[in-house]
C-alpha cells in the first residue's frame, strides 16, 4: 500500500511539472558585450579545370602570388585549410586525407608562392595507382590566429596534466 502511494505520488508530481505553462517574467538588465569573435577567415573557390587538374600524374600546383595570397602571418599563425571536391561527387574531401576512392592519399605543402596538393599512395610512397578522380573544384579556407601563445621553456614541454603547470607553460596565468 505504501509503495502503491508513493508511486501515485511521484505520477501526480511528474504530471504536474510536465503540465505546467512557463510564464515570461520580466525582462533583465542586459550584460556587457562579448568579446569579438574571428571574423577575417577569407575562403577561396577555385573551379577553373585548368588549374586545378593534377599534373605530373599526382601534383597539383596553385600558384597563388597572382590568384590569390596567402598571408606569412596566416602562413606562420594561422590554419590553412584545403578541401577538394570531385566531378559527380557532392562530398567535400580534406586534405591531407584519403581521396575520394580510398585508393590514394592527399598531402598538401605551401612554399613561398605554392599551394602544393600530392597524391600518394595510402602507406605515402609516390602514385602508382590509375588516373587519378578529375577534380571539380578545390576549396582553400585561410583563418588568421586570434590569439598567439608561444610556448619557449627550453627543455620541458610542461606537464599538462597539472592545471597549474599547464596555465604556466601556457603562459595563461
Amino acid at each position: 500500500m505504501k509503495k502503491a502511494l508513493s508511486f501515485s505520488l511521484a505520477i501526480i508530481i511528474a504530471l504536474a511539472l510536465f503540465n505546467c505553462t512557463p510564464e515570461e517574467g520580466p525582462r533583465g538588465k542586459t550584460g556587457p558585450a562579448g568579446k569579438d569573435g574571428n571574423a577575417n577567415v577569407i575562403t577561396y573557390l577555385f573551379t577553373d579545370s585548368a588549374k586545378i587538374a593534377w599534373k605530373s600524374g599526382n601534383l597539383i600546383d596553385l600558384v597563388f602570388d597572382s590568384i590569390f595570397t596567402i598571408p606569412d602571418t596566416i602562413q606562420m599563425t594561422g590554419m590553412v585549410l584545403v578541401y577538394t571536391k570531385m566531378y559527380g561527387n557532392t562530398l567535400w574531401y580534406p586534405v591531407p586525407g584519403i581521396g575520394m576512392d580510398g585508393t590514394y592519399n592527399t598531402r598538401m605543402f605551401i612554399q613561398d608562392f605554392r599551394l602544393g596538393i600530392r597524391a600518394l599512395n595510402l602507406d605515402g610512397s609516390s602514385y602508382s595507382g590509375f588516373t587519378l578522380p578529375r577534380l571539380a573544384a578545390i576549396k582553400v579556407v585561410l583563418v588568421p590566429a586570434s590569439t598567439l601563445i608561444q610556448i619557449r621553456k627550453s627543455g620541458y614541454a610542461g606537464d599538462f596534466s597539472d592545471y597549474d603547470e599547464a596555465m604556466e607553460v601556457l603562459s595563461l596565468q
